[in-house]
């Protein structure tokens, strides 16, 4: 399980087995079990399942240094260069799309915010991460409903949290605590 204690990251396959979840297809507001894709040949990029939980401690744990340094961290959340040198539009940097949000504690502060979405067969998913705090929300469906709406889901789950975070540490950098 490594310095995560992580257990439920595997290598997909087509297979179904017990603590796995059915996936599902909508059409026009039927759901039908989705078609059983092999992503074996996905393995280096997407052919992986996790449970939440696990992709929480592993998206929170990249601060910690246990995984990789705070260089490296910080290079992965580096936007990628196109040639010419002008920085990339839709901001893509190793495996996250980065930005700053202002959603949070009445918007008067901007947080650097990193996220990936995907899709899949009869399924979901969307990572976000907040690198300054070490916090992520992961939000995974057993439907192909897109990374969209689970992207406003994981943000508004996220809100509370923040809040929580931040005024935490407002705390200990004033010394009051």
């Amino acid at each position: 399980t490594g310095p995560l204690g992580l257990e439920s990251i595997q290598l997909d396959s087509p297979e179904w087995t017990s603590d796995r979840a059915r996936h599902y297809e909508i059409s026009r507001k039927w759901y039908r079990n989705a078609l059983v894709v092999d992503n074996s040949r996905a393995w280096p990029g997407a052919g992986l399942r996790a449970s939440a939980p696990d992709l929480v401690r592993l998206v929170s744990g990249l601060g910690t240094g246990h995984l990789i340094g705070r260089d490296s961290l910080e290079r992965t959340l580096t936007p990628q260069v196109l040639p010419g040198g002008t920085a990339n539009p839709q901001n893509y940097a190793l495996g996250w799309r980065l930005g700053q949000t202002k959603k949070f504690l009445g918007g008067h502060e901007s947080y650097r915010v990193a996220h990936h979405g995907g899709v899949s067969s009869g399924s979901s998913a969307f990572v976000l991460y907040f690198p300054d705090q070490s916090f992520a929300v992961t939000v995974l469906a057993n439907s192909r409903t897109g990374s969209g709406p689970l992207g406003d889901l994981a943000f508004d789950i996220a809100e509370p949290f923040m809040a929580k975070i931040v005024s935490e540490r407002s705390v200990e950098v004033s010394g009051t605590r």
